[in-house]
């Protein structure tokens, strides 16, 4: 009786013994899966955390994109920075005509020819306008004159013909 109990005990013993094996084993494979599936979902994180960092940045320099943009024309579109000189000429009060529109040989910048007419303050805000532009201009010739046959109590009108070189200019 007493060796059953120590045969019973010795099965139960070896049968204790390789479940423990079997179950430490399988908890072994188990967090070296989870260690491998921690190391993945760490580098998902970061990179994840990489892009939202990145597109907040992104976002932050948007404005700054379009006003660098807006400072340079394209030869493909001058046509915002004709609207920006029209624009001027609206806020001053004077009437703005551009007549050329000319590339230059080198392709250094686009020279652009306009005249504006207006009482002598439109004029001369308009001038400032211009020269405060956002995009990069020279003056290659300026002339400011009063038009003749203005009657004594008329407000003189003034014209300005305009020859600029915008120099920011992209080909």
């Amino acid at each position: 009786s007493q060796k059953k109990r120590l045969i019973v005990s010795g099965i139960f013993f070896v049968c204790s013994v390789a479940t423990f094996v079997f179950l430490y084993t399988k908890i072994n494979a188990n967090d070296e899966k989870a260690i491998a599936l921690y190391k993945e979902w760490h580098v998902e994180d970061e990179s994840r955390k990489k892009l939202n960092s990145l597109d907040t940045l992104v976002k932050q320099i948007e404005g700054e994109r379009v006003q660098l943009e807006s400072h340079f024309a394209k030869s493909t579109d001058i046509v915002p920075f004709l609207d920006t000189i029209d624009s001027f000429g609206l806020m001053a009060g004077a009437e703005v005509a551009v007549s050329s529109v000319d590339i230059l040989v080198d392709k250094s910048g686009l020279m652009v020819s306009l005249t504006a007419k207006g009482d002598f303050g439109a004029v001369y805000s308009f001038l400032r306008f211009v020269e405060n532009s956002p995009y990069e201009i020279s003056f290659i010739s300026t002339s400011l004159r009063a038009e003749e046959g203005a009657e004594e109590n008329q407000t003189p009108q003034w014209t300005t013909t305009l020859r600029l070189k915008l120099i920011s200019f992209i080909i």
